[in-house]
Protein backbone atom coordinates (compact mmCIF):
# COMPACT_ATOMS: atom_id res chain seq x y z
CA UNK A 1 0.00 0.00 0.00
CA UNK A 2 1.59 2.96 -1.78
CA UNK A 3 -0.83 5.42 0.03
CA UNK A 4 -1.98 3.74 3.31
CA UNK A 5 -5.55 2.33 1.91
CA UNK A 6 -6.69 0.35 -1.23
CA UNK A 7 -5.63 2.27 -3.62
CA UNK A 8 -5.58 1.00 -7.35
CA UNK A 9 -2.41 1.56 -9.23
CA UNK A 10 -4.19 3.83 -11.19
CA UNK A 11 -4.57 6.28 -8.73
CA UNK A 12 -1.11 6.30 -7.11
CA UNK A 13 1.34 8.85 -7.73
CA UNK A 14 4.45 6.36 -7.76
CA UNK A 15 6.24 8.27 -10.13
CA UNK A 16 7.01 11.95 -10.84
CA UNK A 17 3.71 13.22 -8.30
CA UNK A 18 1.55 12.36 -11.33
CA UNK A 19 -1.02 9.28 -10.77
CA UNK A 20 -0.95 6.72 -13.80
CA UNK A 21 -3.98 8.13 -14.71
CA UNK A 22 -2.87 11.79 -14.86
CA UNK A 23 0.11 10.29 -16.94
CA UNK A 24 -2.24 8.31 -19.36
CA UNK A 25 -4.44 11.07 -20.22
CA UNK A 26 -1.69 13.68 -20.66
CA UNK A 27 -0.13 11.03 -23.44
CA UNK A 28 -3.53 10.17 -24.68
CA UNK A 29 -4.02 14.14 -25.34
CA UNK A 30 -1.21 14.02 -27.79
CA UNK A 31 -2.25 12.02 -30.27
CA UNK A 32 -6.45 12.41 -29.33
CA UNK A 33 -8.21 15.20 -28.54
CA UNK A 34 -10.30 15.91 -25.38
CA UNK A 35 -13.43 16.32 -26.86
CA UNK A 36 -13.19 12.22 -28.32
CA UNK A 37 -11.29 10.79 -25.37
CA UNK A 38 -13.47 8.90 -22.50
CA UNK A 39 -12.76 8.11 -19.56
CA UNK A 40 -13.95 4.94 -18.13
CA UNK A 41 -14.20 4.45 -14.36
CA UNK A 42 -15.68 2.18 -11.60
CA UNK A 43 -18.24 4.27 -9.20
CA UNK A 44 -16.35 2.46 -6.04
CA UNK A 45 -13.46 4.58 -6.60
CA UNK A 46 -15.29 7.53 -7.00
CA UNK A 47 -12.99 8.62 -3.92
CA UNK A 48 -9.71 8.27 -5.83
CA UNK A 49 -10.41 9.75 -9.44
CA UNK A 50 -13.16 12.48 -8.62
CA UNK A 51 -10.55 15.45 -8.08
CA UNK A 52 -8.09 14.05 -10.85
CA UNK A 53 -11.35 14.27 -13.24
CA UNK A 54 -12.92 17.67 -11.90
CA UNK A 55 -13.42 20.22 -15.08
CA UNK A 56 -13.89 16.48 -17.36
CA UNK A 57 -17.26 17.15 -19.17
CA UNK A 58 -19.37 14.39 -17.52
CA UNK A 59 -20.33 13.21 -21.10
CA UNK A 60 -16.99 12.00 -21.74
CA UNK A 61 -16.54 10.02 -17.91
CA UNK A 62 -18.41 6.91 -18.58
CA UNK A 63 -18.89 5.58 -15.02
CA UNK A 64 -19.60 1.61 -14.03
CA UNK A 65 -21.49 0.52 -11.60
CA UNK A 66 -19.33 -2.54 -10.35
CA UNK A 67 -15.42 -3.16 -10.96
CA UNK A 68 -15.46 -6.46 -13.41
CA UNK A 69 -11.93 -6.25 -14.74
CA UNK A 70 -10.18 -4.69 -18.21
CA UNK A 71 -12.46 -6.52 -20.61
CA UNK A 72 -16.21 -5.80 -19.44
CA UNK A 73 -14.89 -1.95 -19.63
CA UNK A 74 -13.58 -2.04 -23.04
CA UNK A 75 -16.82 -4.18 -23.89
CA UNK A 76 -19.25 -1.16 -21.81
CA UNK A 77 -17.08 1.57 -23.31
CA UNK A 78 -17.93 0.14 -27.23
CA UNK A 79 -21.37 -0.17 -26.51
CA UNK A 80 -21.20 3.21 -25.68
CA UNK A 81 -18.96 4.73 -28.67
CA UNK A 82 -20.73 3.19 -31.19
CA UNK A 83 -24.24 4.74 -30.35
CA UNK A 84 -22.73 8.21 -30.81
CA UNK A 85 -20.47 6.70 -33.81
CA UNK A 86 -20.49 3.42 -35.52
CA UNK A 87 -17.83 4.13 -37.61
CA UNK A 88 -15.20 5.83 -34.74
CA UNK A 89 -11.90 4.21 -34.77
CA UNK A 90 -11.38 3.54 -31.15
CA UNK A 91 -8.15 2.89 -28.86
CA UNK A 92 -7.87 1.82 -25.25
CA UNK A 93 -4.99 2.88 -22.99
CA UNK A 94 -5.38 1.03 -19.53
CA UNK A 95 -4.00 3.52 -17.17
CA UNK A 96 -2.54 1.11 -14.85
CA UNK A 97 0.68 1.14 -17.13
CA UNK A 98 3.68 2.97 -16.62
CA UNK A 99 5.63 4.15 -20.20
CA UNK A 100 9.48 5.82 -20.18
CA UNK A 101 9.77 7.14 -23.68
CA UNK A 102 6.70 9.03 -24.08
CA UNK A 103 8.14 9.81 -27.40
CA UNK A 104 8.42 6.37 -28.68
CA UNK A 105 5.24 5.22 -27.29
CA UNK A 106 2.92 8.58 -29.52
CA UNK A 107 5.27 6.63 -32.29
CA UNK A 108 3.97 3.83 -32.19
CA UNK A 109 0.18 4.79 -31.37
CA UNK A 110 0.38 7.49 -34.47
CA UNK A 111 1.31 4.01 -36.36
CA UNK A 112 -1.23 2.14 -34.78
CA UNK A 113 -4.03 4.70 -36.21
CA UNK A 114 -2.45 5.04 -39.43
CA UNK A 115 -3.20 1.13 -39.80
CA UNK A 116 -6.67 1.05 -37.97
CA UNK A 117 -7.48 3.73 -40.52
CA UNK A 118 -6.67 2.05 -43.45
CA UNK A 119 -7.85 -1.67 -42.17
CA UNK A 120 -11.33 -1.22 -41.11
CA UNK A 121 -11.99 -4.85 -40.51
CA UNK A 122 -9.06 -5.12 -38.16
CA UNK A 123 -7.85 -5.00 -34.74
CA UNK A 124 -4.43 -3.36 -33.96
CA UNK A 125 -2.83 -4.68 -30.62
CA UNK A 126 0.04 -3.32 -29.27
CA UNK A 127 2.25 -5.19 -27.04
CA UNK A 128 5.23 -4.56 -25.45
CA UNK A 129 7.88 -7.73 -25.49
CA UNK A 130 9.02 -8.98 -21.94
CA UNK A 131 12.42 -8.72 -21.26
CA UNK A 132 11.99 -12.15 -19.22
CA UNK A 133 10.01 -14.96 -18.10
CA UNK A 134 7.07 -13.19 -17.36
CA UNK A 135 3.54 -14.53 -15.70
CA UNK A 136 1.60 -11.68 -14.42
CA UNK A 137 0.41 -10.11 -17.95
CA UNK A 138 -1.09 -11.87 -21.13
CA UNK A 139 1.44 -12.59 -23.92
CA UNK A 140 0.70 -11.58 -27.48
CA UNK A 141 1.54 -14.75 -29.94
CA UNK A 142 2.67 -13.49 -32.83
CA UNK A 143 1.19 -15.32 -36.47
CA UNK A 144 1.78 -14.20 -39.86
CA UNK A 145 3.68 -10.56 -40.97
CA UNK A 146 1.73 -7.77 -42.34
CA UNK A 147 3.08 -4.25 -43.81
CA UNK A 148 3.51 -2.87 -40.57
CA UNK A 149 3.17 -5.64 -37.59
CA UNK A 150 1.91 -8.93 -37.45
CA UNK A 151 -1.41 -11.36 -37.23
CA UNK A 152 -2.07 -12.24 -33.88
CA UNK A 153 -1.82 -15.82 -33.69
CA UNK A 154 -2.85 -16.51 -30.30
CA UNK A 155 -3.24 -14.30 -26.67
CA UNK A 156 -2.03 -16.34 -23.74
CA UNK A 157 -3.88 -15.46 -20.69
CA UNK A 158 -1.23 -14.96 -17.81
CA UNK A 159 1.33 -17.99 -19.17
CA UNK A 160 2.35 -20.65 -16.13
CA UNK A 161 6.04 -19.97 -15.15
CA UNK A 162 6.97 -23.45 -17.14
CA UNK A 163 5.75 -21.55 -20.28
CA UNK A 164 6.78 -18.40 -20.06
CA UNK A 165 10.40 -19.54 -19.51
CA UNK A 166 10.60 -21.99 -22.56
Amino acid sequence: MIHGDDRPKQFSTVLGGETLLGQTRRRVSQVVSPERTDVVVTRTHERFYGAELRGLSADRIAVQPFNHGTSQAILFCLLRIEKLDPDAVVAFFPSDHHFQDGMAFTNQINQAFAMAETQTDEVVLLGIEAESPETSYGWIEPGEPLDAGFRVRRFWEKPTKHLASS
